[in-house]
């Protein structure tokens, strides 16, 4: 896409190869199954859009990348389902803005697990959600949540994150575990942990002054890693 065009993808595309760059608008549906967005430029999910990252054909996983300094921010849907990765990689990490809503289905069809692997910085203001899938999904290695991470599927949601990003949002589990899996997960005033949880390898902290309430008949189990810090 030429400096200063934006090129506005409001029907049903495929992208299965190949680069893409420039200022991007969905506000039709993008199934993406293989290839990059690249710098300069941001992937605009508009309201009522939807990137869909998933295998065209019956053979084969999804991998779709973020290039270094790519920017993609979601006001749509983003779907990652059936074992599809987008991957996000750069010395100048790429972003994920999300303010509405990414879903994750670990379906059984291709791949050990289904998420959002690399060094990208995904910052969550809306909701990320496992909707679907026995299998294990993945969102890091940069979380950062001020909205509303859940699991309401089976099979685990494993989270990574790192000790220089704060969380204000909930963690929440209505069907299988919640896991804070690798990384630092520095919990802020007004952060949230409900359903089934476990620490398994991360390390949680709690600043001073606050207190992290577990609910009755909820569970916040650790395995390994460590909870620690200040607060309560």
């Amino acid at each position: 896409v030429r400096a200063g065009d934006t090129l506005d993808l409001a029907a049903d595309v495929v992208q299965t190869d190949g680069e893409l760059s420039g200022e991007v608008e969905i506000t039709g549906t993008l199934t993406w199954s293989g290839g990059s967005h690249e710098a300069p430029g941001d992937t605009t999910v508009e309201p009522g859009g939807e990137i869909v990252i998933d295998r065209i054909g019956a053979t084969g996983c999804a991998a779709t990348t973020l290039g270094e300094a790519r920017r993609l921010v979601n006001r749509g849907v983003v779907r990652i389902i059936d074992g599809a990765h987008l991957g996000g990689f750069g010395d100048v990490r790429p972003e994920i803005h999300n303010s509405s809503r990414i879903e994750l289905d670990s379906g059984t069809g291709c791949g050990a697990f289904t998420g959002i692997n690399g060094d990208a910085l995904v910052a969550n203001t809306g909701e990320i959600v496992k909707v679907g899938g026995a299998g294990s999904s993945y969102v890091g290695s940069s979380l950062e949540n001020d909205g509303t991470v859940r699991n309401s599927a089976p099979g685990e949601l494993r989270l990574e994150s790192n000790a220089a990003i704060g969380h204000s949002g909930s963690f929440g589990s209505t069907d299988g575990a919640v896991v804070f899996d690798s990384g630092t997960f520095v919990l802020d005033p007004g952060a949230a942990v409900t359903g089934d949880a476990a620490v398994d390898g991360a390390d949680l902290r709690l600043p001073e002054g606050m207190t992290l309430a577990v609910p009755a008949g909820d569970t916040l189990r650790l395995s390994s890693g460590s909870i620690a810090g200040a607060g309560d």
